[in-house]
């Protein structure tokens, strides 16, 4: 090999180098640009992360309000379902009460106009 063959190969070997370390030097910055970006987006979905998980217990504790006053309500009901059984219970025995005083005071007024009735002829 010839002494200007020699500084080809040198020459070519040195812009093949300059070349790949360019390249190196681009890769470089595009992992240090994908590195922040995911880190941001990293960041951003812990922060939603965050969100989602205080609406989560919020709605739990909501959940749990609702099953309480369901509770109370139904309670509520059955105790005013009773209430009614009761009431249409004493209304049946109020009716049958009145119903025999209604007899009573009808039998009563008919003997005496029965009764006056036979006295005056």
């Amino acid at each position: 090999m010839s002494n200007e063959e020699v500084e080809r190969a040198i020459e070519f070997i040195l812009k093949h180098q300059a070349q790949q370390a360019a390249l190196q030097a681009q890769y470089a910055e595009q992992v240090v640009a994908q590195q922040k970006e995911t880190e941001r987006r990293f960041k951003d979905s812990d922060e939603r992360f965050v969100k989602l998980a205080e609406a989560v217990i919020a709605l739990t504790g909501m959940v749990g309000k609702i099953a309480d006053a369901q509770t109370r309500a139904d309670e509520r009901i059955a105790e005013l379902a009773a209430s009614m059984a009761e009431l249409t219970e004493k209304g049946k025995e109020t009716e049958e009460r009145l119903n025999a005083f209604i007899l009573y005071v009808e039998r009563f007024i008919s003997e005496r106009r029965n009764g006056r009735r036979k006295k005056s002829s």
